[in-house]
């Protein structure tokens, strides 16, 4: 599942090209749970690939959701909003 706050900041989860000599390739994450200093939380993260499809840069991407105190609540939550049974308030700006 895409995340709707990289669609409508961003508009696209594709990595933006720039001119470089090096080839880069990536994008945004689908949204699975993520994990910081503060909590679990629901996001994406940002990935580059190489032409030999390396991945050569990670950062965190986004934050969709509040914080989780455990990474099973935090699943829960992403399970639920994938397959419909759970509503979950989504950040839809950062």
């Amino acid at each position: 599942m895409q995340s709707p706050q990289v669609l409508n900041v961003v508009g696209s989860t594709r990595a933006v090209q720039f001119e470089s000599d090096k080839a880069v390739r990536g994008g945004y994450s689908d949204l699975q749970v993520l994990s910081s200093a503060a909590g679990y939380y629901i996001g994406t993260r940002y990935e580059e690939f190489d032409d030999a499809g390396n991945c050569v840069w990670i950062e965190p991407g986004s934050r969709d959701s509040g914080y989780f105190r455990t990474e099973e609540a935090a699943q829960a939550n992403l399970t639920g909003l994938i397959d419909g049974t759970q509503d979950v308030a989504l950040r839809l700006t950062p």
